[in-house]
């Protein structure tokens, strides 16, 4: 699994489940996560 930055809290994560899918994930005082294709530990990583 990787990240890409996009801006100040917001992150494309690369690779997951299925064959590469990808994840939006937005960091602010909430978190939101869009189409999450990443098992949860990818994503707590990623926090």
């Amino acid at each position: 699994m990787t990240h890409i930055k996009i801006d100040e809290g917001l992150f494309l994560v690369i690779g997951g489940s299925f064959p590469r899918c990808n994840t939006l994930v937005a960091i602010d005082e909430e978190v939101a996560v869009v189409d999450p294709g990443c098992n949860v530990e990818d994503l707590r990583a990623l926090l």
